[in-house]
């Protein structure tokens, strides 16, 4: 699976598309304009060659997306966990599938199966159903059951489970330690739960680069065959196709070259190599997995059970093209955020003063989203009393949010409001005796529905 750069086919992608034989692309926002230009777009790269291609799109929802225009935004995996509505979810994941196929997309990238288990975890968060293995994975299974009737093959992530951990494998590797039995139950077990109940070709598995020591205390995932194959495809039963993570990511630095790695994960039992970026390391891990092949190196019977694993998630070209109903999606995507709309902590009783209060953003207004909910509530003046709302960004990450919070938690608690917009982490850093509220993201859907809560239209 490969990526490349630009908004248009180029010479050079052409070229190594083709002499890297690759069976998948995969699309990023650096790519994309519009659902219009993407459906253009996937046209012109099936055309480039005479075999069938799986192109692939993260489109999770929430802050996870990477086609915004032409298409509904969904509110992320969270925010349907909270909701907890298993119809409604397969209703999300089933429009996001016909959206994705009206634009020529076969595999979306979603759901995250990882559990909401650890409050220091950097990549998880919002992204995750929750942390219960049981609705985690009834969630989940709702979500894929939709996108494959909307046309869209799923890809569950990130095997053998992030949950745990505290470190970010795109910029390092995460060491997640605990003995089998708790690694296996909850995180490994509910992907499992997955696998039961659904069978079938159009299910793939990402894997992620961590190491566990109770399964592996030598390698990562990546290219440990004792997790990929022992467990994934042994003892937790999945037949359908295995996906690497990017191997440009940081955690994947120490496998060496491009070229060792490409062929260690493939040996270790990936069906697609993903490389999203550079086409010099495409390139070098082509012919390495092909000499490989051509040495011995890699089973020619895998290889073949592989390529076979591939095709299957080629879904619907001959279905496209396909109107999409903006305006029916994004009401749908407002009234999930709406109906996970959430007063984490309440002191003062903000919540029942809602229908007398004008709420308007302090601290940093120059910032989007700040400018657009601003104009969301004050669509809707009331008279009575005043208060004050903080969007929070990333108050963990970034100290000078954190102070202006600080500065206007000291002017008073009483009429304050912060909204958390990423990070349920950002909640122990808000000040004590301050009300906080969210709805799992920041997106326009998440902005519409808080405004229609705070302007009391809801």
């Amino acid at each position: 699976m490969i990526g490349f750069g630009g908004l248009v086919v180029d010479r050079e992608f052409k070229r190594v598309l083709r002499t890297s034989g690759a069976r998948s692309v995969v699309l990023f926002s650096r790519n994309l304009v519009d659902a219009d230009q993407c459906l253009v777009l996937t046209q012109e790269i099936r055309a480039l060659v005479d075999w069938p291609l799986v192109i692939a799109i993260d489109q999770e929802g929430g802050s996870v997306v990477r086609l915004e225009r032409g298409v509904t935004v969904f509110p992320g995996a969270m925010t349907l966990g909270v909701v907890g509505d298993l119809e409604l979810a397969r209703t999300v994941g089933q429009t996001t599938g016909e959206q994705m196929a009206a634009c020529g997309i076969d595999l979306v990238l979603a759901p995250v199966v990882d559990l909401h288990v650890e409050e220091q975890n950097p990549i998880v968060g919002f992204r995750s159903f929750g942390g219960n293995r049981w609705d985690v994975a009834a969630m989940a299974l709702a979500f894929i059951e939709g996108l494959e009737a909307g046309g869209c093959s799923s890809c569950l992530k990130h095997f053998p489970g992030l949950g745990g951990a505290v470190v970010d494998p795109h910029v390092g590797l995460p060491v997640i330690e605990g003995d089998r039995d708790s690694l296996m139950n909850p995180h490994m077990a509910v992907f499992q739960d997955v696998f039961a109940k659904k069978r079938g070709a159009a299910l793939a598995v990402m894997t992620t680069h961590v190491i566990l020591p109770a399964f592996d205390p030598t390698q990562m995932a990546t290219v440990s065959r004792l997790i990929t194959h022992d467990v994934l495809r042994q003892t937790l039963g999945f037949s359908g196709c295995v996906v690497t993570d990017d191997l440009e990511m940081g955690g994947a630095n120490p496998l060496g070259s491009m070229g060792e790695a490409a062929t260690a994960a493939a040996s270790a039992g990936h069906d697609l190599i993903v490389i999203c970026h550079d086409h010099a390391l495409q390139l070098e891990a082509a012919r390495a997995l092909e000499f490989a092949l051509e040495e011995g190196k890699l089973d020619r019977v895998e290889h073949q059970g592989a390529m076979d694993r591939i095709n299957a998630l080629h879904r619907r070209v001959e279905s496209y093209p396909k109107r999409i109903d903006l305006e029916a999606g994004n009401a749908l995507a407002v009234h999930v955020a709406a109906r996970a709309v959430r007063w984490l902590r309440d002191p003062h009783d903000l919540q029942s003063k809602i229908e007398n209060t004008l709420y308007h953003v302090c601290g940093n207004i120059v910032q989007e989203p700040a400018r657009d909910f601003q104009s969301l509530l004050t669509a809707s003046p009331k008279a009575g009393e005043r208060a004050r709302v903080f969007l929070a960004h990333d108050l963990v990450g970034d100290a000078e949010e954190t102070s202006v919070l600080a500065k206007e938690a000291e002017k008073g608690r009483n009429d304050l409001l912060v909204i958390l917009l990423r990070s349920p982490m950002d909640l122990a850093i808000v000040p004590d005796g301050v009300a906080v509220i969210t709805a799992f993201g920041k997106k326009p859907c998440h902005l519409q529905a808080l405004a229609d809560h705070l302007s009391g239209r809801t």
